[in-house]
């Protein structure tokens, strides 16, 4: 007969239901996972706002950019029609100058095409007479410079360009008396002057009357 270890017998008694020894985290493993776990989180969130700021700053670029070239495709339009124009000693002011009615010649000089029945004006108002502030710089678009009221295309931001003038008619384009043939066009819109990031668009542009 054989004789059974003492030991392992002892061992079986004592805990017939154990065959392995238990096993699980320790306090420090539990607190290396945890500060893995707060890591890997703030790395997500750090992220998804560095994402979300993109997007909102190519957002905002899209409306100023859409916004600018509304702006001088209308001015542009405007200019093409118009049978006279001529800017103020500033460029900060373009006039034009317009037929109602083809068939009528109104100032009796033997033309049809060529009277001035009304005017309309396009304005960089600086709001306070300050240029650079450019918070409060808006343009505004008269459809009659002889009413009052106004409609501003550019609420607020826009800024002058170095060295040149917003409006600046000129000649250059053949030769036409009835105040410049041409005009260039030149402006800045600034988005975030309130100490957020900028987002910022310049157009320069020239157009020629057709009359």
């Amino acid at each position: 007969m054989k004789l059974l270890n003492n030991t392992a017998v002892a061992r079986r008694r004592a805990n017939p239901q154990s065959t392995t020894p238990c096993s699980g985290f320790s306090l420090s493993e539990f607190t290396v996972a945890v500060g893995i776990m707060m890591m890997v989180g703030a790395a997500s969130v750090a992220f998804v706002g560095f994402v979300n700021s993109g997007l909102s700053n190519v957002a905002t670029q899209n409306q100023v950019n859409q916004k600018a070239n509304f702006v001088s495709g209308a001015i542009m339009n405007r200019v093409r029609d118009a049978i006279y124009m001529t800017n103020d000693s500033t460029g900060n002011k373009l006039v034009l100058a317009f037929d109602d009615n083809p068939n009528t010649d109104s100032n009796n000089d033997g033309n049809k095409y060529n009277d001035r029945d009304h005017y309309e004006s396009y304005t960089f108002d600086t709001g306070d007479g300050l240029e650079d502030t450019t918070s409060d710089n808006r343009l505004y678009y008269k459809t009659n410079i002889n009413t009052t009221s106004s409609m501003a295309l550019i609420e607020r931001g826009l800024r002058k360009l170095p060295s040149v003038k917003v409006f600046d008619t000129t000649n250059s384009v053949g030769s036409i008396t009835n105040g410049g043939n041409a005009v260039r066009i030149s402006f800045g819109i600034l988005d975030g002057w309130d100490g957020k990031r900028t987002q910022t668009i310049e157009i320069k542009n020239m157009v020629v009357r057709r009359n």
